[in-house]
């Protein structure tokens, strides 16, 4: 029994093989597979940054280095926006705390 591809799961040509036939590849041209899952990147990130607020853009992909992972421009922001969106909200200053 076959499975149905869609078009984008079937790889792209990625030239010619010494036989004049195609060669197929299995990602995009200039993608690689992610290091780790963008979960992994958020927990790292947010483990170098108590204050969620705080994050740039530069001080994540330091803390990401540091540990060993890295991530492209777009996995990078989007494990940033999971951090952000995981943090608790802050209280105001002004209210207590709904209890």
């Amino acid at each position: 029994m076959t499975t149905a591809q869609s078009p984008q799961d079937e790889p792209e040509d990625a030239g010619e093989d010494q036989h004049g036939g195609p060669v197929r590849r299995s990602q995009k041209q200039g993608g690689r597979p992610p290091m780790a899952a963008l979960e992994r990147l958020a927990e790292v990130i947010a483990a170098a940054h108590p204050n969620p607020d705080a994050i740039t853009r530069d001080s994540a992909r330091k803390a990401l280095t540091e540990s060993g992972l890295g991530a492209g421009t777009l996995r990078l922001t989007e494990a940033i926006t999971l951090v952000r969106s995981t943090a608790r909200a802050r209280q105001h200053p002004d209210r207590p705390e709904d209890q």
